[in-house]
C-alpha cells in the first residue's frame, strides 16, 4: 500500500489523542469556560456580556453550543467533544507534514509531530490540571 505510513501516522496520533482526551480533563478553567459559552448561545444569551468577555472568534461559540448538544444527547463528556476538533486538526497536520515533505524526511516528520509531546499536551488543554484523571 502506497500509503501506509501516513495512514497509520495519522491513526495513531487520532487514537493516541482520542484516549487521552477521554481519560484526561484538561484545562478546568478552559472546559468550564466553554461550558458557560455554551449554555449560554443554548440559552440565547449574550456571550459578549460575559465576565471574562468570549475572545474566540464567532463560529466557535455555534460549536462550542453543538458540541453541548451532542454531549447531552450522547454519552460522550462535553470536555472530551471539545477537544475533537483540536484532534481532527492533529491529524490533518500529520498527513500535510508527510505529503508537503520531501520524499527523504516524509516518514520522519509525520511521525515526529504525531507523537510529538508538546502537540499532545496543547491538544489536551495544555494547563497543569491536565493531569487529573477522569
Amino acid at each position: 500500500m502506497k500509503y501506509k505510513t501516513v495512514i497509520l501516522a495519522v491513526l495513531v496520533a487520532v487514537m493516541l489523542r482520542a484516549v487521552l482526551g477521554y481519560a484526561l480533563y484538561g484545562g478546568a478553567h478552559d472546559i468550564s469556560g466553554h461550558n458557560i459559552i455554551a449554555e449560554t448561545v443554548l440559552g440565547g444569551g449574550n456571550v459578549y456580556t460575559l465576565s471574562p468577555p468570549f475572545s474566540y472568534a464567532p463560529p466557535w461559540l455555534f460549536i462550542l453550543a453543538f458540541l453541548k448538544q451532542v454531549s447531552l444527547s450522547t454519552p460522550l463528556p462535553f470536555y472530551f467533544l471539545v477537544k475533537v476538533p483540536a484532534i481532527i486538526a492533529d491529524a490533518l497536520i500529520v498527513a500535510a507534514l508527510y505529503f508537503l515533505s520531501s520524499e527523504s524526511n516524509r516518514r520522519r516528520f509525520a511521525w515526529a509531530y504525531a507523537l510529538n509531546p508538546v502537540s499532545i499536551m496543547v491538544t489536551m488543554g495544555a494547563a497543569p490540571s491536565c493531569s487529573r484523571i477522569r
